[in-house]
């Protein structure tokens, strides 16, 4: 019976990992991201490692491209056993770190949104080299949101602080045609 277990516990990720890249690339495509992912792990209990990850956001008619070295996708076990819905992702990318959560609990209408990137080096991300933007920025923010009755979601509070760390601009430029900065 440990025999056994050993070997499905070897074997699942790399039966699921391929399935995880066709739920991740088809997701992204109905939303109209390309996406692009070079390795997928799964590890006990219930993530998802992904390596060398790539997607083009678009915005405005400009692609805004993001790359990270490591990103891992977790449901919260335990929080389960509390009736509450609760995940993260968390990445690598550009020098820094980032995480994403979420949490729901089942019997509510309340929803809860945390977001943290730290060090994130501006300089290494193309489209900010392009426009002569550098610097370390670091974010944190939390938001609270509800849905009432006629399903609208409504934000209850959110809080955010945002830092930029040995920050440039060279100046001149335009940024996707939408206004000039000062320099």
């Amino acid at each position: 019976m440990g025999l056994l277990a050993l070997v499905v516990a070897v074997q699942l990720p790399y039966q699921f990992g391929g399935t995880v890249r066709e739920i991740l690339y088809s997701r992204a495509k109905a939303v109209g991201i390309p996406l692009e992912i070079q390795e997928v792990a799964l590890r006990f209990p219930a993530v998802v490692e992904l390596k060398g990850v790539g997607a083009e956001f678009p915005y405005n008619g400009f692609s805004f491209p993001f790359r990270a070295e490591n990103v891992s996708l977790q449901p919260h076990l335990l929080r389960l056993l509390m009736l509450r819905g609760e995940g993260s992702l968390d990445f690598d990318a550009y020098g820094g770190r980032g995480t994403f959560s979420v949490s729901q609990p089942f019997f509510s209408n309340s929803s809860k949104f945390d977001a943290t990137l730290n060090q994130l080096d501006l300089g290494q991300h193309p489209s900010s080299g392009l426009f002569g933007i550098k610097g370390k920025l670091s974010f944190s923010g939390h938001s609270t949101f509800t849905r009432d009755s006629t399903e609208r979601t409504l934000i209850e509070d959110t809080s955010a602080k945002l830092e930029l760390d040995h920050g440039q601009y060279s100046g001149g430029h335009l940024i996707a045609n939408t206004f000039p900065l000062p320099a």
